[in-house]
């Protein structure tokens, strides 16, 4: 068993950002250029299997729910788990899940855009990891649409399409900082996730699927179901007196309000066990990839080593998303 505390250990936390129901805590700590970003081609060579190639000269970490929409007629796919892939070879996934039900067809081997799975669907996959049939996710992605008021089957790109402006402008709100390796992720004030990894650079390479798609999907569902007041987590800007001292304090009030709440959670997230799922371990050259489940959360990390630095990669999601 293990504490999210653990995963924590060596790294800090930034200034908190806000954009309406969701919040994003940034974690800062120093690069572990191990491992590479995960800049990867990928092909389909039956349904249900994903190929990856990485072309880098690092060792990388392809992330769970990892996804792959192309413009061409091949149906799309997505990976259950993550996975550890050496540098300079390729890595065939057995378990992948088609994620277009009604497009025929196989992706052919190239630089494909990196897409992750809207966290609900994410933390489906990777509660269906060990079962057979690569139709398995259509019908949750067919649930996942009617929050967005689409029908049909389970297709993955309807949302993708239907919602590309509000996903970008949503995306376009946040914004990296330096030394970030990764954020915990609140919606409506509850915590959804925590993402880790090993570099500034790996972080910037999944920051735009993790927001504008695994996450942003949930701020946009809670915005649509939800009562439109901002969740207590926000602080607000109340200026007391017209002036400039007078502002001056409330920025002052405010900017301590988001500290004590950033203290909060990490406080009450570090506190969180994890247990180790025993099957689909894998090992890389002294890395090793895990599935945890525990404290309403569900993900994989990656350690390596046996220092207190040793957790190298993190993405856990809220079981409920």
């Amino acid at each position: 068993m293990m504490k999210i505390a653990d995963i924590l250990a060596t790294r800090s936390v930034g200034r908190m950002q806000s954009v309406g129901v969701m919040q994003i805590i940034p974690i800062l700590g120093e690069d572990d250029e191990h491992f590479a970003p995960p800049q990867l081609d990928a092909s389909t060579s039956n349904y249900g299997e994903v190929h990856v190639r990485n072309r880098q000269d690092r060792d990388t970490i392809l992330p769970p729910g990892s996804a792959w929409v192309v413009a061409r007629s091949a149906q799309d796919h997505a990976v259950a788990g993550g996975a550890l892939v050496e540098a300079g070879r390729d890595e065939k996934i057995r378990n992948a899940m088609c994620v277009q039900q009604t497009q025929p067809g196989l992706i052919p081997m190239g630089d494909h855009p990196l897409h992750l799975l809207p966290a609900r669907l994410r933390a489906e996959a990777l509660r269906l990891r060990n079962a057979s049939g690569y139709n398995r996710l259509w019908e949750p992605i067919a649930r996942f649409k009617t929050q967005y008021g689409l029908t049909g089957q389970g297709n993955l790109v309807d949302f993708l399409r239907g919602f590309a402006r509000q996903l970008d402008e949503f995306v376009a709100e946040f914004e990296l900082v330096p030394e970030q390796l990764g954020a915990i992720v609140l919606i409506e004030g509850q915590i959804a996730g925590l993402e880790v990894t090993p570099s500034a650079a790996y972080w910037a390479e999944v920051w735009v699927p993790l927001i504008r798609i695994c996450y942003g999907a949930l701020a946009l569902a809670a915005a649509r179901g939800g009562s439109g007041e901002l969740p207590a987590t926000r602080s607000m800007l109340r200026v007391d007196e017209p002036s400039v001292e007078g502002i001056e304090r409330a920025v002052d009030r405010a900017d301590q309000a988001d500290r004590d709440v950033v203290a909060a959670v990490v406080t009450s997230v570090a506190d969180r066990s994890l247990t180790v799922d025993p099957e689909g371990t894998q090992t890389l050259r002294g890395a090793t990839l895990q599935t945890v489940t525990g404290s309403g959360l569900i993900g994989q990390v990656v350690t390596r080593g046996h220092d207190d630095a040793r957790f190298k990669y993190a993405s856990l999601m809220a079981q409920s998303a």
